[in-house]
């Protein structure tokens, strides 16, 4: 191990900054056809641990679920087919936010 650490310079004896959720930037891509089925299921699971990381990205404004996710949620104003032009317009979108708004060090997308 010590050998190892003179040639592999991540392992070092220094342990790196620990990650907490608050460095997470959680990003759910879904669409209106979602909002009552899977977006549903999530919001009475895991979001309930990570509400204030957590942000879903659709194709429609819907206030119920504005209010349901602390105003979390983000209309893309893309399209709403599964075209590679729809889809990776969400992702962009998703993205550049993180860029510009996050401060977190992790982006991490459901789809």
């Amino acid at each position: 191990t010590e050998n190892a650490e003179k040639t592999v310079p991540y392992l070092t004896t220094n342990s790196p900054k620990s990650t907490t959720l608050d460095d997470v930037y959680i990003a759910v891509k879904t669409g209106k056809r979602n909002h009552n089925g899977r977006l549903a299921v999530i919001l009475k699971t895991w979001f309930q641990m990570a509400k204030k990381q957590t942000w879903f990205f659709t194709d429609v404004n819907d206030e119920n679920l504005q209010n349901l996710t602390d105003d979390h949620m983000i209309n893309t104003k893309c399209g709403r087919s599964h075209s590679i032009r729809d889809l990776c317009c969400k992702m962009g979108v998703e993205i550049n936010t993180f860029l510009t708004v996050s401060k977190s060090r992790w982006f991490c997308h459901f789809d």
